[in-house]
């Protein structure tokens, strides 16, 4: 039920600014602009080291759920903001462990990715054939099994680091992209 909550804000937004969303998002500055920005934000909440209130997903509040759930707005609004770096970030400063952290990113994707990606799918379906259909169900089959692995992977690692490594990438790719746009 938490997930569903905390994932309300960003379907409204989402919904209700659909058309000047996808009017910046292939623009440069605003995508570097957050990389640098998410990055310093990332390394700046693990200098501080937030204390942990919550250290497993089942104890989560609806404070907290709802919290997470505001963050991912960051990631419709700004592009160059990553959904997954917002909401574990959000849910380190109110008080989850990594882990707790993480998993409710991780579960908060799927509601928000379905709902972007149903939407897509339905401005452009009219146009799809039988064999472009199955391309995309394979290539979504294909998709889920990699992430699924990934996120296995991710959570091993973060047992065990933190996110600075994240950070100084972000920090470092808006640099880049800041040098390409001149």
């Amino acid at each position: 039920m938490m997930v569903i909550i905390a994932t309300i804000p960003v379907l409204v937004v989402g919904y209700l600014f659909h058309k000047k969303i996808e009017a910046v998002m292939e623009k440069p500055l605003p995508i570097a602009l957050a990389l640098l920005i998410g990055g310093l934000i990332m390394i700046a909440v693990e200098f501080a080291r937030p204390g942990t209130r919550t250290p497993r997903i089942e104890h989560l509040s609806w404070g907290q759920a709802i919290g997470i759930g505001l963050a991912q707005i960051l990631a419709v609004v700004f592009p160059g903001t990553s959904r997954s770096g917002a909401t574990i970030i959000a849910g380190l400063i109110g008080g989850l462990s990594r882990q707790a952290a993480a998993e409710f990113s991780f579960l908060l994707a799927i509601p928000a990715m379905a709902a972007a990606s149903g939407y897509s799918l339905l401005k452009g379906a009219g146009g799809m054939n039988g064999q472009q259909m199955m391309l995309l169900l394979v290539g979504t089959l294909v998709s889920f099994l990699v992430g699924w692995a990934v996120i296995a992977l991710f959570m091993e690692y973060i047992r065990k680091r933190t996110f600075t490594p994240f950070g100084i990438y972000r920090i470092a790719l808006g640099v880049v992209v800041l040098i390409v746009m001149r």
